[in-house]
């Protein structure tokens, strides 16, 4: 969050670049945490590596 300039090096730079447009940015920060967090477990729960190019072309579809 302190860094706006990095967040598109990031798999989540738009989503956030959004949420802080259209959201206050200290609930922004909770949405990302929240964001971060729930990944976090579905890769630990599937037991499965985080594929950011993957991620993108499946929102694309």
């Amino acid at each position: 969050m302190m860094r706006p300039h990095r967040w598109p090096d990031f798999s989540f730079g738009l989503w956030l670049t959004e949420a802080v447009a259209r959201m206050p940015r200290n609930k922004a920060a909770v949405a990302l945490a929240n964001k971060l967090a729930r990944t976090a477990w579905s890769l630990l729960r599937q037991s499965t590596r985080f594929d950011a190019l993957r991620d993108a072309a499946m929102e694309a579809v």
